[in-house]
């Protein structure tokens, strides 16, 4: 059911409350500019202004509201400027159409026999057990789907979880959309770690070098050295690192038997 159109005595309307709403305005800022479109088109805009009723705020009062028709919606709304408010005069004017499409074709039916109404009736039940169906199937393949990924996320363990663990990195920074996004990802990733492990990687890493550096190791290995080394080396840090990146991939929703 349309949140921003709905059928009055037959015809399509919305009213000043849903475009307050809808446009993040103060309800007497709309009734204001209705009715100041009333004065500049006076009788012109009655025949296309659908009315005015009241309705009960939350204090239980009652105060006015306006139904418009889309021509007077139309006129009403072409003030309303911004990016956002453009896009959603866009949303109304196809809901208004859609709305008035269905009441034609609904319309339509009634001119039929009974008997071809009878059979369209049947046939629109069967359309739409149909649809639900096929809803329903596709809700039930993205479940099994979902639960398929979320058993290969588990099964992550040590023996690859260089590989597997960059990957999966990979997977959520594309899915995020936004150039550079990986190191962010992988950042993220030591974040939650060092939360959870109570440690700093950075000191760790830091300790490492120099040790590397004290036993004599090439500055190129030494520079090599980053914080998966660091992890790898702590069993129990390694544990906790692939708990993190399981969860990140399950927050994510990534896919991690497949390319994308």
């Amino acid at each position: 059911m349309s949140k921003l159109v709905f059928v009055q005595n037959n015809q399509v309307v919305t009213d000043s409350l849903t475009i307050a709403d809808m446009f993040s305005k103060r309800h007497d800022h709309v009734l204001r500019d209705i009715r100041t479109q009333m004065e500049y088109s006076g009788d012109e805009f009655a025949l296309l202004n659908f009315g005015e009723s009241n309705y009960k705020n939350s204090q239980n009062k009652d105060l006015p509201k306006i139904d418009l028709t889309e021509e007077a919606f139309t006129l009403v709304a072409m003030s309303y400027n911004t990016k956002e408010a453009v896009q959603m005069k866009i949303k109304f004017i196809q809901e208004f159409k859609r709305m008035k499409d269905h009441i034609q074709k609904e319309l339509d039916a009634t001119l039929l026999s009974p008997e071809l109404q009878m059979f369209n009736q049947m046939f629109k039940a069967i359309a739409n057990n149909e649809i639900e169906q096929k809803r329903l199937n596709k809700e039930i393949e993205e479940t099994k789907q979902q639960v398929h990924n979320i058993s290969e996320i588990v099964a992550l363990n040590s023996i690859d979880w260089r590989k597997e663990t960059t990957e999966i990195i990979n997977k959520i920074a594309r899915k995020t959309g936004e150039h550079g996004q990986y190191q962010q990802i992988r950042k993220e990733s030591y974040q939650l770690l060092e939360e959870r492990a109570k440690c700093n990687l950075q000191i760790r890493l830091q300790n490492k070098r120099h040790r590397l550096m004290d036993e004599g190791a090439a500055k190129s290995k030494i520079d090599k050295t980053s914080k998966l080394d660091v992890i790898e080396e702590d069993k129990r840090l390694l544990e906790i690192y692939l708990a993190v990146v399981k969860e990140m991939a399950i927050k994510y929703k990534v896919q991690i038997n497949t390319a994308s």
